[in-house]
């Protein structure tokens, strides 16, 4: 008996242990039966790796998980943020990333005008494409952009929000406007800040028929660079209509208008297509073409480009220039200028200069004592000098028989003036509308006058007589620069 009992004894020292290690050998390792997984939804940030753990443990907090533009706001589970340190995972889970927008900050480098209320001052990669509001123009200069670097060599529009960094931006100031579109046009024509700039034409324009605001007063430098305003409509009730109406001490330049309509009313005018009234100002390399003038007046004057050009304290020219429109009114009018004012006598007298001009008018004036020429209607004063130019305007004048209008092929002048005028022709005939008894009264004060067959006859001579500035191998001579 004694004996069976050790033999009990013996197998239980001996079989237990062994029972022990079995029974801890089940327990299952990872990945068995006894293990949790733990998946991880960054939404959008860096890619987490799965984490598997035994039952009841707690999961490690992943590391390294960005995201472009965000800052981590925690793991969450079902809604609720995760604790790594308090939480024990006892069935497979996933956690979910949330996340937190950062806030950058746009500094503005402003050290002139002011700031538009607009212009935010933070954004977010959630946020939409920012667009750059101007500044409110300082008292002499203009805002010309926004730029991301002191040298102002990197100009920017347009935040794209995704960029994600603290921004500075530096506003450059200039004494130049460009104009692209329509709206750049308005902007430039009803605000006086424009004045005294210097404004560049960069694209053609067609306005569709749309009536326009002209530009009232222009001190500065325009420079179409070869484009063209067109379908455009002037509507006044004013003595002074043209798309610039007041220009002094100014120059236009290298600009076109085509197909164009003026609507005007008034007592008395001053009227031309491209400026109303100039006064010391150049003129040169433009042309208005395909133009209406549908004018009510009772008295005036009225250029097809110009309507008085005045000169008064400095040398001044209109050159390479045109005009080909279509003029009635009971006005004095010229094809090119209506009227053209010389530097006064008691002034030490300046050259006013007409070069390399030509009009193309069908003219009729209804005035019964005015002056109709194809290029100039009237001068005053001393110093002027029209050469190398033509006319081949359509000129009707008077109605009645006591008539005293006067005609002239290129200039209506005076002989008390001191005018010169050389290798100037005029083609087409100058006629007195019903009125043929005072056709003695028409003065012609010009070089030639020639015809078709005459000016093939002569065309070589006129190779010869002016510049290059012209080609002849057309009908009639026309400007290079506009060929």
């Amino acid at each position: 008996m004694k004996k069976n009992i050790k033999i009990f004894i013996l197998i239980i020292v001996v079989i237990f242990p062994i029972m022990l290690i079995a029974c801890k050998n089940e327990e299952p390792d990872i990945g068995g039966e006894n293990t949790v997984t733990i998946s991880f939804n960054s939404n959008g940030g860096t890619e987490i790796e799965s984490q598997t753990i035994k039952y009841g443990e707690k999961v490690s907090k992943p590391e390294g998980c960005e995201k472009k533009g965000y800052t981590l706001d925690g793991w969450y589970l079902n809604d609720e943020v995760w604790s790594f340190v308090g939480f024990s995972v006892t069935e497979d889970i996933c956690l979910e990333a949330k996340w937190i927008p950062i806030s950058y900050t746009i500094k503005y480098e402003i050290t002139s005008g002011q700031q538009n209320p607009d212009n935010p001052n933070n954004y977010t990669i959630e946020d939409e494409e920012i667009l750059l509001k101007e500044l409110t123009q300082n008292l002499s200069l203009i805002f010309d952009g926004w730029y991301l670097d002191s040298e102002l060599t990197q100009p920017i529009k347009r935040i794209n929000c995704n960029i994600c960094e603290n921004i500075i931006l530096y506003p450059k100031w200039t004494d130049e406007f460009y104009i692209r579109t329509k709206e750049d046009f308005l902007k430039f024509s009803t605000n006086n800040l424009y004045i005294d700039k210097k404004i560049f034409l960069e694209n053609d324009i067609d306005f569709s028929n749309q009536v326009i605001v002209p530009i009232m007063t222009f001190k500065g430098i325009f420079n179409g660079n070869g484009h063209k305003l067109s379908n455009f409509i002037l509507n006044s009730t004013f003595s002074h209509c043209g798309l610039f109406e007041q220009v002094s001490g100014a120059q236009i330049k290298n600009i076109a208008l085509e197909n164009f309509t003026i609507n005007q009313t008034s007592q008395s005018v001053t009227t031309g297509a491209l400026i109303s009234n100039a006064n010391d100002t150049l003129v040169e390399n433009c042309y208005v073409k395909n133009g209406n003038f549908n004018i009510t007046c009772d008295y005036g004057v009225i250029g097809g480009l110009i309507g008085s050009f005045v000169s008064s304290e400095i040398a001044t020219y209109v050159k390479n220039c045109y005009s080909e429109c279509d003029i009635t009114a009971n006005a004095d009018i010229g094809g090119l200028i209506g009227s053209l004012c010389g530097t006064p006598y008691w002034t030490q007298t300046k050259q006013t200069l007409v070069l390399n001009c030509y009009s193309k008018c069908d003219i009729v004036s209804i005035n019964e004592f005015g002056s109709v020429a194809g290029l100039i209607s009237r001068t005053f004063n001393e110093g002027i000098e029209i050469r190398n130019c033509f006319s081949m305007s359509n000129l009707e004048s008077g109605k009645t028989e006591m008539a005293t209008s006067k005609l002239a092929g290129i200039v209506r002048f005076s002989e008390l003036e001191e005018i010169i005028i050389e290798k100037c022709y005029f083609i087409n005939n100058a006629i007195l509308k019903e009125n043929e008894k005072t056709i003695a009264n028409t003065d012609i004060y010009d070089s030639q006058k020639i015809d078709f067959e005459t000016y093939s006859n002569i065309k070589n001579n006129l190779q010869l007589l002016w510049n290059d500035d012209w080609s002849f191998e057309t009908e009639y001579p026309i400007l290079k620069i506009f060929n």
